[in-house]
């Protein structure tokens, strides 16, 4: 057991060093072959779980070990938490096309019932939103469920407004059809988002349950001046 234990360790570590044909050699001793189901639970004499592999490369940014190892698994879907983790702290393009190719509902990956690839996406990696951008377009511009991981609010909408993300970000979620509720509204006005309260009165995508009465409790919680005009001034639009 222990040997085995070591072997799938080795393998393991030969994904994040990227030694593409020692990771071949070892899925020959696997008898794993082209074609093969996505491995979720692995066994005494299986490799490591598809995800733990995969995610070992992605940490070390290995696109040719990724697409070795999805021309290996074929069948299932690779969606899990931990590649949604290891996505974000290593957002990378080319990477996230290999496994929305592979996996297209990569897209709407869930980590948990409050928490979606999107969401996590838009609070950024440990070094900087800015870093982030470009996944969160590539999630954007290939369907992910804005939806997801809220009740009753478009949770990514929210995430991205309380992160700070740019108005490109904000705007882009408005256009692709995320409404504006109470919380999300309150968010922008909350950390003084002068774009996003006007943006939102000017794209149209104000819910219909954000009625003014509330927009106007809402204006006079607000610090910045700035902000509260531009609500009053919305609002009053809107009558």
């Amino acid at each position: 057991m222990m040997a085995e234990q070591s072997h799938k360790q080795a393998l393991l570590t030969t994904c994040a060093a990227g030694n593409l044909q020692t990771i071949q050699s070892y899925f020959t001793t696997y008898n794993t072959l082209p074609g093969s189901q996505v491995l979720w639970l692995e066994m005494d004499k299986s490799p490591p779980s598809t995800w733990k592999l995969v995610t070992a490369a992605i940490t070390h940014e290995n696109v040719a070990v990724i697409t070795y190892l999805l021309s290996i698994y074929t069948v299932g879907d690779i969606s899990y938490e931990e590649i949604a983790s290891a996505l974000i702290q290593h957002p990378n393009l080319g990477i996230i096309s290999l496994l929305y190719a592979h996996s297209p509902e990569i897209v709407n990956l869930e980590i948990d019932p409050h928490r979606t690839l999107l969401t996590e996406t838009c609070r950024g990696c440990r070094d900087s939103i800015k870093l982030t951008l470009p996944l969160l377009h590539f999630l954007l511009n290939h369907g992910a469920d804005l939806y997801a991981g809220g009740v009753g609010a478009s949770r990514g909408l929210l995430s991205a407004v309380e992160s700070g993300q740019p108005w490109e970000v904000i705007g882009k979620m408005s256009e692709c059809g995320a409404s504006v509720n109470v919380l999300v509204f309150w968010a922008a006005a909350r950390v003084e988002r002068v774009d996003g309260s006007r943006g939102f009165f000017e794209i149209g995508r104000l819910s219909g349950v954000l009625l003014a009465g509330s927009m106007v409790e809402i204006a006079k919680g607000i610090g910045d001046e700035e902000v509260r005009a531009v609500v009053e001034g919305g609002i009053y639009g809107m009558e």
